[in-house]
């Protein structure tokens, strides 16, 4: 989440270098506006890119555990549901998982 603060943090920069009405409102000329925009431009583009990388490992991991569920109910070995199941962990960032 920090990509929002970082970005929400330049956006208000910029904000008070042009609202006139802002208490603490100095003249300051758009050129030196221009770059904490781009660094919240930025920060946006990461957010975005970070959130489609989560939406993929979303439904990667839904795809996995529909798989694992069809396999318990075809009754298929443990050891194929348990490994489906641990994919779904890495898949998500989890922990390793020993499964011995």
């Amino acid at each position: 989440m920090r990509y929002i603060t970082k970005a929400m943090s330049h956006l208000a920069k910029v904000s008070r270098g042009l609202d006139r009405s802002y208490p603490e409102f100095k003249q300051q000329p758009v050129d030196s506006l221009a770059k904490p925009l781009q660094k919240a431009i930025k920060q946006v583009y990461k957010l975005e890119k970070e959130y489609d990388a989560l939406i993929t490992d979303v439904a990667i991991s839904r795809s996995i555990l529909i798989d694992a569920v069809q396999m318990m109910q075809e009754n298929h070995p443990q050891d194929t549901v348990i490994n489906s199941l641990v994919e779904v962990i890495d898949c998500l960032g989890g922990e390793e998982v020993n499964n011995d």
